[in-house]
C-alpha cells in the first residue's frame, strides 16, 4: 500500500535484530505516529506478518495515532480503493492479505486487530504511549518548526525501548535535532537506532 523499500528495511530488522532478541517473548510493538488514513500501519502489519514464519505466536501490536478524528475513523474501516493499495503492494500481498469487496479492498480481519486507532498530538500531548521496539515517524517532521521537531523527537526517545528503530520519511532527516539517535543504513535506506 505504501512504497515498499521502508517495509523491506522493516522485514530485515525484524529477522536479524529482533526475531533473536525477542524469541523467548515473542512481543513486538510498533508506533505508527502521524499514521493518517492507515496504509502505513496496515503495511507494518503485513511486512511483519511476511517476515515472521510464526507470526500468528507472536503478540504484535500495531498503534496508530493521528490529529484528525475524521481520517482515523478511516483507517478503522481498513477499506480501500484499488488506486491506494497498488502502490507498492505485489498483487500477491494484496490478495493474500485482503478481500476484495466491488472496487474496494478490505484488510483481513487477522490483520486488522492487530491494529490499534487513536487520536494523539505529536506536538501538544506529553504523555506516554510506549515503550515501543519500533517508530514510523514518516513524513511528519518536514513541515514543522524546529522546536516542534526537537519536542517531537523528545517524546519519540521517551517512548522507544533501547536498542529500538526510528523510521523517518526518505527525504527527512534528524541530523542535529536529537544525537540520541544513531544513524543506520539498512538495504541503502537510513533509519535511526536509539542506543542506549
Amino acid at each position: 500500500m505504501r512504497d515498499a523499500v521502508p517495509f523491506e528495511v522493516l522485514k530485515k530488522i525484524t529477522r536479524e535484530v529482533f526475531v533473536p532478541r525477542m524469541r523467548p517473548l515473542r512481543t513486538l510493538r510498533v508506533w505508527s505516529a502521524g499514521c493518517s488514513t492507515g496504509e502505513e500501519a496496515y503495511s507494518i502489519i503485513i511486512a511483519l506478518s511476511e517476515a515472521l514464519p510464526d507470526f500468528d505466536n507472536w503478540n504484535i501490536s500495531v498503534i496508530a495515532t493521528d490529529i484528525n478524528s475524521t481520517i482515523l475513523e478511516r483507517g478503522r474501516a481498513a477499506i480501500y480503493a484499488t488506486s491506494q493499495v497498488n502502490r507498492g503492494m505485489p498483487i500477491r500481498l494484496l490478495l493474500k492479505h485482503f478481500d476484495q469487496n466491488g472496487p474496494k479492498w478490505r484488510v483481513k480481519p487477522r490483520l486488522q486487530t492487530k491494529v490499534k486507532f487513536m487520536m494523539d498530538n505529536l506536538v501538544r500531548n506529553t504523555h506516554g504511549i510506549g515503550p515501543f521496539d519500533i517508530i514510523f515517524l514518516r513524513y511528519v517532521l518536514s513541515d514543522l518548526y524546529l522546536e516542534d521537531c526537537q519536542r517531537i523527537l523528545t517524546r519519540i526517545r521517551r517512548n522507544l525501548q533501547p536498542e529500538g528503530f526510528l523510521f523517518v520519511g526518505a527525504t527527512e532527516s534528524i541530523f542535529g535535532l536529537d544525537r540520541s539517535f544513531v544513524p543506520r543504513h539498512v538495504l541503502d535506506t537510513m533509519v535511526y537506532h536509539l542506543e542506549e
